[in-house]
C-alpha cells in the first residue's frame, strides 16, 4: 500500500512539475510578445520588433499570435490593403484555438488576448478609418472559427458591435445594456478582460445615445465612460468610434489638428 501511495504521490509531482514548466515557458514567450506591444507608438520600432519574433518563434500558436498584433499595426498605420489581406491569410485561427495535446479542450481562454485586437483593438481603427471593406475582411475572419465562439463574452460582445457598426436590428443595444449591468448570461470570459468588454459596452451605449440624442440613456452611462475616457485606453477607443460626448454636462473631442495618443489598448 505504501509503495502504491509513494508511485501516486510521484505521479501527482512529475505532473505539476511538467505543467509549471509549461507556464514558465508561456510566460517567456508572453513577455516577447508583450515587448513588441511596447513599440507600437513607433512605427518604425514595432514592426521590425514583430517580424522578429513571429520569424524566431517556433511555437505556431504565438506565431499566429504575433501575426495579429501585426495586423493591428498594419491597420493602425493604414498600409495598403493587400499587405493587410495577406497578413488576415496566413492567420491560422486554429492555432489559437485548439489544443493539439487535448482536442477536447481548446485554448480560447489562454488566448483571449488575441481575439480582443483580432475583433475589437482592429475592428476600431478600420472603423475609425471608414474604411467598411477592411471591416468586412475582418468580420470574415473571425466568422471562420465562430463555432467555437458561441459560449464565449467577447465573441457575444463583438456580435453587438457588428451590429452598431452596420446599423443592424437594435444597433446591439440589448447586448451592451446587459453586459454593461454585468448579466453576462454564463458566457465564458477572463476576468482580466470583463472590466475591458463592459467599458467598451458603455462606450458603445454612448455611441447609441450620441446618434439618437437620447438624454435618459446618455445619464445612465454618464459615469462609467467618462472615467474610462479619462485613461489612455478609453480615450483611444471612444476617438475610434466616433464617440465625443456622453450627455449635455459630459462633452469632449479631439480637435482635427490635435496629435493623436501614442499608446494604445
Amino acid at each position: 500500500m505504501s509503495l502504491l501511495i509513494t508511485i501516486v504521490c510521484f505521479a501527482i509531482s512529475a505532473g505539476m512539475l511538467i505543467s509549471l514548466l509549461t507556464l514558465l515557458k508561456r510566460s517567456k514567450k508572453m513577455k516577447k510578445l508583450i515587448a513588441c506591444v511596447d513599440q507600437i507608438s513607433d512605427e518604425s520600432l514595432f514592426f521590425p520588433a514583430i517580424d522578429q519574433f513571429i520569424d524566431s518563434i517556433q511555437d505556431p500558436e504565438f506565431a499566429a499570435k504575433g501575426e495579429i498584433l501585426k495586423l493591428w499595426g498594419l491597420i493602425k498605420y493604414q498600409h495598403d490593403l493587400p499587405e493587410i489581406e495577406a497578413c488576415l491569410e496566413r492567420i491560422d485561427l486554429s492555432k489559437i484555438i485548439i489544443d493539439p495535446k487535448n482536442r477536447r479542450r481548446n485554448k480560447i481562454g489562454l488566448n483571449e488576448d488575441s481575439f480582443y485586437y483580432l475583433c475589437f483593438a482592429c475592428s476600431f481603427k478600420a472603423y475609425s478609418q471608414n474604411n467598411e471593406e477592411l471591416l468586412n475582411r475582418l468580420h470574415e475572419k473571425v466568422l471562420e472559427k465562430e463555432d467555437y465562439f458561441q459560449d464565449q463574452l467577447f465573441y457575444q460582445l463583438y456580435t453587438a458591435s457588428w451590429a452598431w457598426y452596420t446599423k443592424q436590428g437594435d444597433c446591439g443595444e440589448a447586448v451592451f445594456m446587459d453586459l454593461a449591468q454585468g448579466l453576462i448570461k454564463k458566457m465564458k470570459c477572463s476576468r482580466q478582460m470583463l472590466d475591458i468588454y463592459r467599458n467598451i459596452a458603455a462606450a458603445f451605449l454612448a455611441g447609441i445615445a450620441q446618434a439618437r440624442k437620447d438624454e435618459e440613456l446618455a445619464q445612465r452611462v454618464e459615469k462609467p465612460v467618462s472615467n474610462w475616457a479619462s485613461t489612455e485606453m478609453g480615450a483611444n477607443i471612444l476617438r475610434d468610434l466616433g464617440i465625443h460626448e456622453i450627455s449635455q454636462s459630459q462633452v469632449w473631442s479631439k480637435a482635427e489638428d490635435e496629435p493623436e495618443t501614442k499608446d494604445e489598448a
